[in-house]
């Protein structure tokens, strides 16, 4: 038997175990990392969860508070829209658009 060959192989079996090793450290790890995810999610939803509560509750009030301002605008803006109609009709001719200044008419 060549000594090269027996020393390649050698080589070859000691690479290929160190490719095994590194291969089980990383799915340790991996796994180490999966495990930490999910107990570090849980004690942040367990811990949190009063505050997510609160969160959604102020944030139906915010979204309720904004959807009271809106209907208010509208109404508002409904009402003056029909007041300034009204206080127009004085001054608009009978078709509707505004009578022309005496000076234009001359």
């Amino acid at each position: 038997m060549d000594p090269q060959s027996g020393r390649d192989g050698l080589i070859h079996d000691v690479e290929r175990h160190l490719a095994a090793e590194d291969g089980r450290r990383e799915a340790r790890t991996v796994a180490l990392a999966c495990v930490g995810y999910v107990v570090g999610m849980l004690a942040i939803f367990n811990g949190a969860l009063p505050i997510v509560k609160d969160l959604v509750t102020v944030s139906l009030v915010i979204s309720l508070a904004g959807t009271l301002l809106a209907a208010f605008s509208a109404l508002t803006l409904a009402l003056l829209h029909r007041w300034s109609d009204r206080s127009d009709r004085r001054r608009r001719g009978s078709c509707g658009h505004a009578d022309l200044p005496a000076e234009a008419v001359r």
